[in-house]
């Protein structure tokens, strides 16, 4: 079966994998730039990958976990450990210095480009990169019945099957579906909110690590349970923050991140540097010392981008509409936790798509991120 993949982010790069380790061929149309060269929401240096905790086992817990065994598994056979990723196990805190805290010595953090080369390099995925897709076509009597044309109406590809998993635009897209004829084809409209995220990012001096230990004292019983692990451990709570990540060929640390709902575009502020720090020091108060002559001297960086979620944070993954547009799948709405949860919702949509019986969720899960819309 010859699929088509629209977008080229973390859904899209593993959708095209799953589709393509089932044997099919696939067509990457992505509006942006090339791998080596890319766009702001694919250039974070490093993504915390962490289970989700919660009192009564969520859909967004359970599918945390999920993807995060898959997601390290997968790092631990295609990905460089300590360039490209990095367990490091996470300190989860429900409150400042909560007794409600956990210890979770399988978190790691993830280079999301390194994730994205990977997979686009699978050889029956072939990549086209400044292909906008802005209409597709369904025709019910040509082998070939999916068909992805440009603004001018130039034919971009031809498949058998469609993944609409461009975040935010998959909206405009599913109102922009034809037939044969022309005539718009109704389906379902997502309910889903584009939203900007900064992070903080500083130099990470190598003179802290004997010390970060100590920084979080209150700790001490969570750090004995994974020695090796300690002086590279993340923080994870209201933000988080992880140290000594490799970058640009030095090491950096990483805090974040915000949540602005009514940003235009992803742009680096000051109140959203602000706000880090805030949330930093409240997260761990005695990092707030070791900060203080980076912000002085103007060394913090941030970095700005996109994402796409829902009101409950769940992606939205599954068949459009089988009836009406047979062969369409979405895999949108990742929000922050894309890095975690790309392969099992990319694994789950290829299933579908194929009418197969290989899906790593269970039935309750996949319901629970199934089509949602707004009529």
């Amino acid at each position: 079966m010859k699929s088509i993949v629209i977008g080229a982010g973390l859904a899209g790069a593993a959708c095209a994998y799953a589709l393509a380790e089932r044997g099919c061929e696939v067509i990457v149309l992505e509006a942006g730039a090339a791998v080596g060269n890319p766009s702001p929401s694919h250039s974070l240096p490093a993504a915390l990958i962490a289970a989700h905790t919660s009192a009564q086992d969520i859909p967004i817990s359970q599918l945390s976990r999920i993807g995060l065994a898959a997601t390290k598994q997968f790092a631990q056979t295609h990905l460089q450990a300590g360039h490209d990723w990095q367990p490091c196990g996470a300190l989860l805190r429900a409150g400042r210095f909560s007794s409600q805290a956990q210890w979770s010595g399988e978190a790691a953090w993830v280079n999301p480009a390194a994730l994205i080369q990977v997979w686009l390099a699978h050889p029956s995925v072939h990549v086209q990169h400044g292909a906008a897709v802005k209409h597709l076509h369904l025709s019910l009597t040509q082998p070939s019945r999916w068909q992805a044309m440009d603004a001018e109406g130039k034919l971009l590809a031809q498949a058998d099957a469609v993944v609409l998993a461009n975040a935010f635009e998959a909206k405009a897209l599913l109102s922009a579906v034809a037939d044969d004829h022309g005539l718009p084809i109704a389906l379902p409209s997502l309910n889903v909110q584009s939203v900007v995220g900064q992070v903080l990012m500083g130099a990470w001096q190598a003179s802290w690590l004997a010390a970060w230990p100590q920084l979080l004292p209150e700790f001490a019983q969570f750090f004995a349970l994974s020695p090796a692990a300690a002086p590279h451990c993340a923080i994870n709570g209201n933000g988080h923050f992880l140290p000594a990540v490799p970058w640009q060929g030095r090491h950096i640390w990483l805090s974040g991140s915000t949540y602005e709902h009514d940003a235009a575009s992803p742009a680096v502020t000051q109140q959203g540097l602000q706000a880090n720090l805030d949330r930093l020091r409240s997260l761990i108060p005695a990092a707030a010392e070791l900060l203080a002559q980076q912000q002085s001297s103007g060394e913090l960086q941030g970095w700005a981008g996109s994402r796409c979620t829902t009101h409950d944070r769940l992606p939205v993954v599954g068949l459009v509409s089988p009836e009406a547009a047979p062969g369409l799948g979405i895999c949108t709405a990742l929000g922050s936790r894309g890095a975690s949860f790309a392969m099992p919702c990319a694994a789950h949509l290829a299933s579908v798509l194929l009418n197969a019986d290989d899906s790593p969720l269970k039935p309750e899960l996949a319901q629970a991120i199934a089509m949602r819309h707004i009529n």
